[in-house]
């Protein structure tokens, strides 16, 4: 498949298109085999990836209930049955680059997932934030580092019918030429 095809076909899969079938490891590992091709200044590879599937992922869905508000109840319980695999996804402040730097390096790493879904037709994924994964009590649950910060999950799944669509504005608008 062409690369500018890929690129322009990335959609985010919301864990309500997921069929609550669970992925193979092997495809959660080479999504994260492909994260680790993601640029990274002075080779810190800043991000780590924590996967909860199985039991894991039921132990993860039961903190958040814990902490939730009772409006979102259903809508974890929903997105529990229907999600395959969640990683965690944080960054560490390794003292090497500014954390800007590795803030953008993880961004790339979670972007090389979501391009590495494109050879899953039945595989989706959507990076979420909330659920209380600032806080600190989230950081201990997952037992982050002192160094290290939450940037997100990312739910995976196994879809029926992957959308590909979308409309865009012209890149145009988001462009300034200073050559003059």
């Amino acid at each position: 498949m062409d690369i500018n095809q890929i690129i322009k076909e990335r959609r985010s899969t919301f864990p309500k298109e997921f069929n609550g079938e669970v992925i193979d490891d092997s495809v959660i590992e080479q999504l994260l085999e492909n994260a680790q091709w993601a640029p990274s200044h002075h080779s810190t590879y800043a991000w780590t990836f924590r996967v909860f599937s199985g039991e894991s992922k039921d132990r993860l869905f039961d903190f958040w209930h814990s902490v939730a508000f009772p409006t979102k109840y259903e809508k974890l319980e929903f997105n529990q049955a229907k999600t395959s695999h969640v990683l965690i996804i944080t960054v560490h402040d390794k003292g090497k680059n500014p954390l800007e730097e590795e803030i953008a390096s993880t961004a790339c790493a979670v972007q090389n997932i979501y391009l590495g879904l494109s050879q899953f037709p039945n595989v989706g994924g959507y990076w979420g934030t909330g659920n209380g994964i600032y806080e600190p009590h989230f950081h201990e649950f997952i037992k982050a580092d002192e160094d290290e910060y939450c940037m997100g999950y990312f739910l995976l799944g196994k879809v029926d019918n992957k959308r590909t669509e979308s409309q865009r504005p012209s890149y145009k608008k988001n462009v300034i030429w200073m050559d003059e």
